[in-house]
C-alpha cells in the first residue's frame, strides 16, 4: 500500500473512531492488517527518509 493511502487510512481510522463507530481496538487491529503505526512520528521518518533518497539520486 502506498504512503499516501496509508496516510488517508490513518486518518480515516482516526475519524471513525472519534465519532464512535469503531473503539481504539478495533482501530489498532484495522491499522495492524495495513501495517500502519498509529503514532504520528512513522509519517514524518517516512517523508524525511523518502527526502534523502530523493536528494541522494541527484547527488
Amino acid at each position: 500500500m502506498k504512503f499516501i493511502h496509508k496516510s488517508f487510512l490513518k486518518n480515516e481510522v482516526k475519524q471513525w473512531e472519534k465519532d464512535g463507530i469503531i473503539t481504539d481496538d478495533q482501530a489498532e487491529k484495522i491499522l495492524a492488517i495495513y501495517n500502519i503505526k498509529s503514532d504520528e512520528n512513522s509519517s514524518i521518518l517516512t517523508l524525511l527518509a523518502y527526502l534523502f533518497f530523493g536528494l541522494s539520486l541527484l547527488v
